[in-house]
């Protein structure tokens, strides 16, 4: 029973990781579209059912359905008593609105989890917000775990990330330091990458920068290319090794990581025999222990002065966060 429950209040993480790839719903305005066969009648009973249900709820979306088959006859009985049907909208969402009321009561009107709250349970169905409130302390666990998994790194934790001979660049007095743990085979990195090359070429005299290893076990060629990345550190060619693979990610066979060492400079008859031997074994798991120890669930995860970057995949992004820690 446990796991069904998480699944539900897991359901609110789901929605914000996926919230850049919704398609914006379409527009129903108070008057017939040019071309529209849906009666007027008919696009303002969706518009009084989508405005107060949310335009992502089970009642919007039925309503969508419906208004491509209802009779015009039939839009125009419903609207002749819109507060009838507001209010069974409002008897329907009782039970999300007293979910709301439980979550944001128990972290706080001001925290992160209320916030996220207020957000996205508008857009579960009734069925849903009976059944998390039913499940609502293990929902509550699952935030505050949330919650711990976000919170800002502790000095000691900000300090082991940053530590040792990881591939960097920058001063090592900087007054900001960006962690990126990372994953060669991940396509999300590779936009990661794009924010590491900003920051490269804006930001190496202000910022430090420290890239870790995080190859993820269901990537087939991660971790090779991990060993070859610190291979390429060792030759000081790490940057140029990096940015080499990442534009070439859907080919990172140990011949083609042979080909991209020949292409950097490196010998290639040393490089295929430390390879082979996983030399660098021992810091990829090092890394690996890293960030399991702050929380890393998946790639990329960025860190700045100790907080997780909103976006490590947006150059523009990641850029303003660097330069609000700069100005603090």
């Amino acid at each position: 029973m446990k796991s069904v429950a998480l699944s539900c209040a897991a359901a609110l993480v789901f929605l914000v990781a996926c919230s850049g790839a919704k398609q914006t719903p379409p527009r129903i305005g108070g008057t017939s579209t040019p071309g529209s066969s849906i009666p007027e009648s008919c696009q303002n009973l969706s518009k009084l059912v989508c405005d107060s249900a949310a335009a992502e709820s089970s009642a919007c979306r039925a309503i969508r359905v419906a208004v491509e088959f209802l009779p015009q006859n039939s839009c125009v009985e419903a609207m002749k008593e819109p507060k009838a049907i507001l209010a069974r909208l409002d008897a329907e969402k009782a039970s999300c609105v007293q979910l709301v009321q439980a979550l944001c009561g128990t972290f706080g009107d001001k925290s992160a989890s209320c916030a996220l709250v207020q957000e996205q349970v508008p857009q579960f169905d009734s069925k849903r917000c009976r059944f998390m409130l039913e499940h609502k302390d293990e929902v509550i666990n699952d935030l505050k775990q949330m919650e711990k998994e976000s919170a800002p790194l502790n000095t000691d934790e900000q300090a082991a990330i940053a530590a040792g001979d990881a591939p960097s660049f920058g001063p090592p007095d900087a007054k900001v330091t960006v962690v990126l743990f990372s994953d060669f085979e991940c396509p999300y990195c590779a936009k990661a990458a794009e924010a590491v090359a900003h920051l490269r070429a804006h930001y190496s005299d202000k910022v430090r920068f420290v890239y870790r290893q995080f190859p993820l076990s269901f990537h087939k060629h991660a971790r090779d290319a991990a060993e070859a990345a610190l291979l390429a550190q060792t030759a000081g060619k790490f940057w140029e090794f990096h940015d080499e693979v990442f534009k070439n990610q859907d080919h990172l066979e140990p011949e083609a990581l042979e080909a991209y060492a020949k292409f950097v400079g490196m010998d290639v008859t040393s490089f295929r025999v430390n390879l082979s031997r996983h030399s660098n074994d021992a810091r990829i798991e090092a890394d690996l222990a890293l960030g399991e120890r702050v929380s890393v669930k998946g790639t990329p995860t960025m860190f700045i002065n100790g907080k997780r970057a909103a976006n490590a995949t947006s150059a523009e992004a990641v850029a303003a966060e660097v330069q609000a820690a700069l100005s603090e």
